[in-house]
């Protein structure tokens, strides 16, 4: 990691550019002046991101946005902190597809608490009584129990309205 907070790895791998963000983003690194040259088509792995403040929101709304002008964009392992931001903020999903989420899952009843992958054209296609996404629970694999989403599903999956 870089004295900015973020550690950003990129590779090619046949025509698809892989880049791997972790750490924060924030007003320390030049997001928008590094990106600006990536080849797409383009994979974002956000499982890394631990913290996003109002700059970096900033930063990744104008890079992702420029991104997507040059081709085809795919989101990873999309952190909790870049699944919040996508549903509080429109534009940080600007045209890109997200493919896969955290999530924060606890059980009930051992109280195991871990962090989900969720694929988003797999495991969120279920719809709740109101219409909203259904989180999927998962088998807890300390008793045997069910881990559930630990928090709001409507309020967590709120991006996938905007797509």
């Amino acid at each position: 990691m870089n004295a900015s907070g973020l550690a950003v790895d990129a590779r090619q791998v046949g025509d698809l550019t892989e880049v791997a963000l972790r750490g924060a983003i924030d007003e320390r690194f030049d997001l928008i002046g590094w990106g600006h040259e990536l080849p797409s088509p383009l994979a974002i792995d956000l499982g890394g991101v631990e913290f996003i403040n109002s700059a970096g929101m900033s930063q990744w709304v104008h890079f992702l946005g420029e991104a997507v002008t040059r081709g085809p964009v795919r989101l990873r392992h999309c952190s909790e902190p870049m699944v919040t931001l996508f549903s509080m903020v429109t534009d940080a999903v600007g045209g890109a597809t997200v493919e896969s989420i955290q999530a924060h899952y606890d059980c009930a009843g051992c109280g195991r608490e871990q962090v989900v992958e969720l694929m988003v054209e797999q495991d969120l296609v279920e719809r709740a009584p109101d219409g909203n996404v259904k989180m999927p629970d998962r088998p807890c694999p300390e008793c045997g129990g069910v881990l559930g989403f630990a928090g709001h599903a409507d309020r967590y999956l709120a991006f996938l309205r905007n797509e």
